[in-house]
């Protein structure tokens, strides 16, 4: 099966392919071919557009993810009894097969630039139950060159007594732009970033959950990753057209990081970032070595920016515009700072969204936080500075 080239097209199509994704429920059975595994991404959770931060409630199916199974080997006498537990599938790529309407065995190879995914299925033991885990992508951008795939089956590791995912992660690189894309886009995603997803095994009363042969193994995704969104937008009417930004800078954002998450005893899970590194600017628009030709505003919010953040403490954001009076240029800096309006940190499967409202000498910061599997949430008390820094 040959998909689109996704990496150098995906701007123009990325709607498209958010509509046509499968909605698989794990209610609904489906025939599989000889006792195939199959995967299927649960509604209840919002899973992820690729590239970019999460949309809707559907799996895209030019996805793949990555799945761990080990064989069951648990009994009443304890939480596990085998550290050496034989691992029957070892990170492999599952992909969407059209013909069950689910995810199965694949292989994916790029030639000339175009993903090409042929199948490679898994069938069910003879005998046993089966452990699950998995993450997606299977393949993330490369930080530095954003047109270059990297297998991410290569940083994860699984550990069974422990019940433990472990993933060394660097998010995708942030690709400005310009102006002139800026007046011809409505809405911004940005091509480098993929969003990070996990699942974990199913446990209860300190004992995995073995699953024996079935149809399909509903995956229940969940998020790694915090998307902020930026919109902009003039005042009023008299500051449209005497106001352009030049740049926004998000400062000090962190790319790599290791993340960890843990099965409890009662079945939930405990998930986190630590060794966070690499700390750099990320301008939404423009940059520090040139003059921008400037965005002009007008009183319609206009989404400029998604950023996928590696959740932790938030940091500043500067917007840099000129605004014209009487026939004169006047630069003025902004500094915010998100926690003052209570945004101290980015929480995992959490959306962002920070308003930015600008007037001739002003500028409002007006965040709102939401749950990604939902489209409403509780927005924060506005911000107003008309300190020049």
């Amino acid at each position: 099966m040959r998909y689109p080239d996704y990496i150098f097209k995906v701007l123009g199509t990325v709607a498209i392919l958010m509509a046509a994704s499968a909605c698989v429920k794990s209610d609904i059975e489906y025939e599989t071919n000889g006792g195939e595994i199959s995967i299927a991404p649960v509604t209840s959770v919002v899973a992820k557009s690729v590239p970019g931060p999460v949309a809707g409630s559907d799996y895209p199916q030019l996805e793949t993810m990555g799945i761990i199974a080990f064989h069951n080997q648990s009994s009443g006498a304890g939480p596990w009894e085998d550290d050496n537990a034989s691992l029957y599938i070892d990170k492999g790529e599952f992909g969407f097969v059209e013909q069950y309407s689910a995810w199965g065995g694949v292989t994916s190879r790029f030639v000339d630039n175009e993903k090409v995914t042929e199948r490679n299925p898994y069938e069910w033991p003879s005998q046993g139950s089966l452990i699950f885990a998995g993450f997606s992508p299977y393949y993330r951008f490369e930080h530095t060159h954003p047109n270059q795939m990297i297998c991410l089956k290569d940083y994860v590791s699984f550990d069974l007594p422990s019940r433990t995912l472990s993933l060394n992660y660097t998010v995708g690189q942030y690709v400005p732009m310009t102006s002139e894309q800026m007046e011809n886009n409505d809405e911004y995603v940005n091509i480098s970033q993929s969003d990070l997803m996990f699942f974990m095994p199913q446990v209860a009363d300190g004992k995995y959950i073995g699953v024996n042969r079935v149809n399909i193994y509903p995956a229940h995704f969940q998020h790694a990753l915090s998307l902020v969104e930026f919109t902009v937008r003039a005042e009023d009417a008299a500051t449209e057209g005497r106001l352009d930004i030049d740049r926004i800078t998000l400062e000090e954002v962190y790319h790599t990081g290791k993340f960890t998450a843990t099965v409890n005893d009662d079945g939930t899970v405990t998930a986190g970032w630590s060794a966070l590194e690499g700390q750099e600017d990320v301008n939404i628009f423009g940059d520090d070595d040139a003059a921008s030709s400037g965005l002009h505003l007008d009183m319609a919010p206009r989404t400029v920016a998604q950023l996928l953040i590696l959740p932790g403490s938030t940091h500043r954001i500067k917007v840099v515009c000129h605004v014209y009076i009487q026939g004169k240029m006047y630069e003025q800096t902004y500094i915010i700072r998100p926690e003052e309006v209570g945004i101290s940190n980015w929480e995992m499967g959490k959306r962002y969204v920070y308003n930015l409202v600008l007037g001739l000498n002003k500028i409002t910061f007006s965040p709102e936080a939401y749950e990604w599997d939902n489209s409403y949430g509780g927005g924060i008390a506005s911000h107003q500075t008309n300190d020049n820094q």
